[in-house]
C-alpha cells in the first residue's frame, strides 16, 4: 500500500517499535481494509521469570495468569486438569517443570490444542506492507479485538519480517489446524 511521505517518515522514525501517533493510527486503520497477511505467529508476552516461581505453586499460578493472552492460564490448563496443588504431599513445581524453558515449551504446546483455536485466531499477528519512494515498512497488527472495536492505540512498525521471532515475543502456533 502506498504511504504518504509525512506518515512514512513518522512510521520510519519508530521502526522496530510502536507508533502511537494519531495520523499513523488512522493510516493503519485504513490499511486494515487492504490485504492483511497473517503470519502464523502470536505475540505472547511472558512476565519476567524468577527461579522462586518453581518453588511455590501459588506464585507460579499468578505468573501464568500474567501472561499476555486473551485468557488467563492456570496450572490445570498447562499440566493436569484434575491437579490440586493445595493438597498435602504435592511436589513443588520444579520437580515437574524443571526450568523456565521447559515451562514455556509446555505452555506453547498446550496453546496448540484445538481448544484454543478461537483464541489463537484473535492473537495471530498480521501485517500490511507499506511503501513509499523512501522504502518499505510493515505495519504489524496484534490485537484484533482492539482494532475491530476502534480503540487500538499503537501499531508495531518493522523493516524486516525477521523481527517476528521469539526474541521479540512472537511465537509460532498451529493456528489454522
Amino acid at each position: 500500500m502506498n504511504c504518504p511521505d509525512i506518515i512514512f517518515e513518522q512510521l520510519n522514525s519508530v521502526c522496530d517499535g510502536y507508533s502511537t501517533d494519531k495520523l499513523c493510527l488512522e493510516y493503519a486503520y485504513d490499511c486494515l481494509d487492504g490485504d492483511v497477511i497473517f503470519t502464523g505467529k502470536c505475540l505472547i508476552l511472558f512476565p519476567e521469570f524468577s527461579d522462586d516461581l518453581l518453588e511455590d505453586w501459588k506464585k507460579l499460578e499468578y505468573w501464568l495468569s500474567d501472561i499476555s493472552l486473551y485468557i488467563s492460564l492456570t496450572i490445570e490448563d498447562i499440566w493436569e486438569p484434575t491437579f490440586n496443588y493445595w493438597e498435602d504431599g504435592v511436589p513443588n513445581p520444579r520437580t515437574i517443570f524443571k526450568d523456565d524453558k521447559t515451562l514455556k515449551k509446555l505452555i506453547l504446546e498446550r496453546l496448540n490444542d484445538p481448544a484454543y483455536d478461537e483464541i489463537k485466531v484473535e492473537m495471530e499477528a498480521g501485517y500490511v506492507e507499506v511503501t513509499n519512494e523512501i522504502g518499505k515498512l510493515y505495519l504489524v497488527f496484534t490485537d484484533y479485538a482492539a482494532w475491530g472495536l476502534g480503540h487500538a492505540d499503537q501499531i508495531l512498525v518493522i523493516k524486516d519480517l525477521g523481527y517476528l521471532s521469539e526474541d521479540n515475543h512472537f511465537y509460532e502456533l498451529d493456528i489454522h489446524g
